[in-house]
């Protein structure tokens, strides 16, 4: 539904103060996201991705990363595999940027997913005919 309005708004050149991230402007108008794209929207996770990307992984024998990551939902601290057996493949200089892409995605779509596809959903019906 407030995709229909947002795109009617646009449509009719007007402004709707929204507070969409920039990453959400690229999702709407289909643009990759990237790593880069964090860094307005969660420095810190950011900062921490761009160092597994300037640094060499084969110097720092003592980085136990996997492919999963944890968050906090209610209380209760939840670990998501970032693909099958995550939790088994070690973070690596030949796999870290596989690592990165999936960690930027899931960063992008934690538990928002789906009201993201419903807005966007609606943006399209509307965005469609101009």
């Amino acid at each position: 539904f407030i995709g229909r309005i947002v795109a009617m708004a646009l449509y009719h050149g007007k402004f709707i103060d929204n507070g969409f991230s920039l990453a959400f402007y690229k999702r709407m108008l289909g643009k990759a996201l990237t790593m880069h794209d964090l860094e307005s929207l969660d420095p810190e996770f950011y900062s921490s991705l761009l160092w597994i990307s300037e640094n060499n992984l084969n110097d720092n024998d003592n980085l136990e990363l996997y492919f999963n990551t944890s968050f906090e939902l209610l209380g209760k601290i939840e670990i998501i595999e970032l693909k099958p057996d995550g939790n088994d493949i070690k973070l690596t200089e030949e796999n870290k940027n596989e690592y990165l892409e999936l960690m930027t995605k899931w960063r992008f779509t934690r538990g928002v997913e789906e009201q993201t596809k419903a807005f966007l959903h609606g943006f399209n019906e509307v965005s469609f005919f101009f």
